[in-house]
């Protein structure tokens, strides 16, 4: 896998968390390997993803898809945020942004989609290629319920049972302000996090569109306005066979590198807005 520094209004587009190069994805274990759960129920469940998202894109069925440089990843799942104790927002106005993004990702000459949604998320995603039939040549959007993703399927109970041990973690390091956020308290979370990296390898892996580089989005990003971008503005390099996080603030990064080396942690924590771009403006 590798990422990509992105190349447009800033030094590093904050929506990017991790892209895959398609020519260099991993591929699945041997199916005579011997794995303990739950690594098998993870393969098993991955490659149960890759099928769905071929069997299910029925816009690049029938003729072979154009090439874009770009692909984007994501998803768009109802984690009952609305209920939380912190960052409360409707799913709806989630799904608002998920279609305004698709229209506007859509009109960059340079950029490819897969995406998968819930039901919920579905009916509106239709409403958008209804409205802009043109879409569906680069742009495939599938049915998947939380419920399918392969760390709920697998891991649910060990990560349960990771909480507290996350927990202890935090007020050990001095940090019990975090305890109330929704990666300390909601299994779903983490899974949907998980969740990223099986995305990227069924995408990298079936790389529908021919593309150089597969870069994961947020479906719901907000953060940037892509409106008004013109339609070459959008687009990413390679990261020469690397994994790479977009990084916001380099110079407080730098800074703060003696603390993350010691509480690797922090980097998620009290430093996210370093890499999540939630400052930049």
């Amino acid at each position: 896998m590798c990422v990509s520094r992105a190349v447009g209004r800033s030094c590093v587009l904050a929506f990017l968390t991790l892209t895959a190069c398609a020519h260099e994805s991993a591929s699945a274990p041997a199916p005579d390997v011997e794995l303990p759960e739950p690594l098998r129920c993870l393969r098993e469940r991955r490659l149960e993803l890759l099928a769905t998202l071929k069997r299910n894109c029925i816009a690049l069925q029938n003729e072979k898809a154009p090439t874009f440089k770009n692909t984007l990843f994501g998803m768009m799942h109802d984690l009952g945020r609305e209920h939380w104790g912190l960052f409360t927002r409707p799913y709806a106005e989630y799904v608002g942004m998920f279609a305004a993004n698709l229209r506007r990702w859509g009109r960059q000459n340079q950029v490819a989609a897969v995406f998968v949604a819930d039901f919920a998320a579905m009916d509106t995603v239709r409403q958008v290629f209804d409205e802009a039939p043109e879409l569906k040549a680069k742009i495939c959007v599938v049915h998947v319920e939380v419920s399918e993703m392969p760390a709920g399927q697998c891991l649910h109970r060990t990560d349960f049972k990771n909480l507290p041990a996350m927990q202890n973690h935090m007020r050990a390091h001095g940090r019990p302000q975090w305890l109330d956020h929704p990666e300390f308290l909601y299994p779903e979370y983490a899974e949907e996090m998980y969740f990223k990296f099986d995305l990227a390898y069924a995408v990298a892996t079936w790389n529908p569109f021919g593309s150089d580089v597969i870069a994961a989005a947020d479906a719901g990003f907000h953060i940037l306005n892509f409106k008004d971008w013109q339609p070459d503005e959008m687009s990413l390099h390679p990261c020469d066979g690397r994994v790479c996080v977009g990084i916001m603030q380099c110079g407080q990064l730098q800074r703060q590198a003696p603390t993350l080396v010691r509480d690797v942690a922090a980097l998620t924590t009290d430093s996210n807005d370093m890499l999540s771009g939630a400052q930049w403006g």
